[in-house]
């Protein structure tokens, strides 16, 4: 049978969009150690439609507060015998932890680690697996063990990932293209037995997360949590929250780009950094210790066309490991890792 045009036109279409479809990499998600994200928070939004080609418009979010997260290496945390397996952790405060194994195949959560209790995962849960692309689903069970307070708790659970749409997301930091959307169902009991009582908390969190290559976290999400206790009532929290710094993709970075230099490592007195721009652009450095802290170090600066030097004084800082994460017209460019000997 001939086919009409109009037959052949709608079948280039549908071939188009299914070329644009965006996948999620490991190299445009995982986080690495220097990594810093301003997340806010906000009251929650509905998060629209699943499907091909969507336009999400959450520019209505508000700040309701910031916080700031930063990216450590597990050697350099209060916990880090606790999580062999992981490479990564994540803080907010220095003190307390989550602990990640970031891989070509898989992000996986590990547990975490504060004062009052350290919940290591026997088996992890898998965040995301590599390469995401829509319609993709899976389920993944994680469990765990460990102490709070003196009891036992036992933790089991599962998670349900979908990646349920693609499109443009607007949100109050700006308008994004080549977003994939995934919904994250994560249901898990907490048992435990207090005075011969035991007793069993169910949580249940319903979580929709916009990702964008080149952004090491999602950048925007709304999110529905249950706690169900052991007596009364299932109480519920909603939310919202975005990145403020959130970069249009591996695009803009490469239109960013910037060769990248650090020397000499180890050091002493001082570090030297080279950066060499292709056309003039603002050039920000800040340097951060192992568990992510900023020394307070600072350069912003306007960089010109070639190479561009710029020392920096190190004399009052301690032995140990150092980060220096260099920013290029606001889109982090790189993160280089050095070490302080005197």
């Amino acid at each position: 049978m001939k086919k009409t045009l109009q037959a052949i036109f709608g079948a280039l279409l549908i071939s188009a969009g299914a070329l644009a479809q965006p996948t999620l990499t490991a190299a445009g998600y995982n986080p690495v150690v220097g990594d810093q994200f301003t997340n806010i928070a906000s009251a929650y939004m509905s998060p629209g439609s699943a499907g091909a080609n969507q336009n999400w418009n959450l520019s209505a979010l508000t700040m309701a507060s910031t916080s700031t997260t930063t990216v450590v290496a597990v050697s350099a945390t209060t916990y880090s015998a606790s999580f062999p397996s992981c490479n990564i952790a994540i803080t907010g405060n220095g003190t307390s932890f989550e602990y990640f194994n970031a891989s070509a195949t898989a992000y996986q959560a590990y547990g975490s680690g504060s004062s009052s209790s350290v919940d290591s995962y026997s088996n992890p849960e898998d965040r995301l697996r590599f390469p995401l692309t829509y319609t993709n689903n899976y389920v993944d069970y994680f469990s765990s063990v460990y102490m709070n307070g003196g009891n036992t708790v036992y933790r089991s659970g599962s998670v349900t990932i979908t990646a349920d749409g693609y499109g443009t997301l607007t949100n109050p930091a700006g308008t994004f293209s080549n977003v994939l959307r995934v919904h994250n169902v994560m249901t898990y009991h907490d048992s435990s037995n207090t005075g011969g009582n035991p007793s069993v908390t169910v949580f249940q969190r319903d979580q929709y997360l916009w990702y964008l290559n080149g952004n090491h976290t999602a950048i925007t999400n709304v999110s529905s949590f249950t706690i169900t206790p052991p007596t009364g009532s299932p109480i519920m929290n909603q939310g919202a929250g975005y990145l403020s710094n959130a970069t249009t993709g591996i695009a803009s970075v490469a239109a960013n780009s910037a060769a990248i230099s650090l020397y000499p490592n180890p050091a002493s007195g001082s570090i030297n950094i080279a950066v060499t721009l292709e056309k003039n652009q603002q050039v920000e450095i800040k340097l951060f210790n192992s568990l992510g802290s900023q020394t307070g170090s600072l350069i912003n600066k306007e960089g010109f066309h070639g190479t561009n030097e710029y020392h920096i004084d190190t004399q009052n800082f301690a032995e140990g490991i150092y980060f220096a994460q260099i920013s290029v017209n606001g889109i982090l460019n790189g993160t280089r890792r050095f070490v302080i000997q005197k």
